[in-house]
């Protein structure tokens, strides 16, 4: 069975995280999640970050 858009961006955040969001550029793991725009903001820096698909990134 396939799973929803909504499962397949938690088992990628557990892959990426190991369930504990990071942000990359200030370290910190303390968050709050933004539903609406599966994206986290981040409590020390206040910068979002989410799930990209690979390849979206722009060259």
């Amino acid at each position: 069975m396939p799973l929803s858009h909504d499962e397949c961006l938690q088992l990628l955040e557990k892959i990426r995280w190991n369930g504990e969001p990071t942000y990359p550029y200030c370290g910190s793991k303390k968050y709050r999640k933004l539903k609406n725009e599966h994206r986290y903001q981040y409590n020390k820096c206040l910068n979002t970050s989410k799930i990209e698909p690979l390849g979206s990134g722009s060259l």
